[in-house]
């Protein structure tokens, strides 16, 4: 390779067409599993309320109503499984097609996920402290 040429692999020594292909099939497959299990757990075929998590003895303590907030918690959740597979099909059609305008949702999808873990990771860094307390 010479000191000119563009490199155009990333993405695990993929291609770049590759391996957004993969991003955006596994985006797409996480999207559509959130979005059968929130609707199973919001038909009432199965009942996540009997199962310990660990966490939900603490998520009681904290409000009143717990299970109004979980019940919300599967709409988001739903809304968000939509969301994701539509903008990763939205991206795998854009591949397919060679129409870079249908992966900008996409990508502008994974950097906001990109800035809001980096703002995650900061406020458990500055909070870890009382986060530990609390544990």
């Amino acid at each position: 390779m010479t000191r000119n040429s563009v490199s155009t692999s990333c993405c695990f020594c993929l291609h770049v067409k590759t391996g957004t292909f993969m991003l955006s099939v596994l985006s797409g497959v996480s999207g559509l599993f959130a979005l059968v299990v929130c609707s199973l757990a919001l038909s009432g075929a199965v009942n996540f309320e009997s199962y310990d998590v660990g966490t939900s003895k603490v998520f009681e303590q904290l409000y009143d109503h717990a299970s109004t907030y979980q019940r919300s918690a599967l709409w988001i959740g739903l809304g968000n499984g939509i969301f994701l597979t539509l903008i990763s099909s939205l991206a795998v059609f854009g591949l397919i097609k060679k129409r870079p305008g249908f992966l900008l949702p996409f990508f502008i999808c994974q950097l906001f996920n990109f800035l809001c873990t980096i703002v995650y990771i900061g406020s458990v860094m500055f909070y870890w402290p009382s986060i530990k307390y609390n544990l």
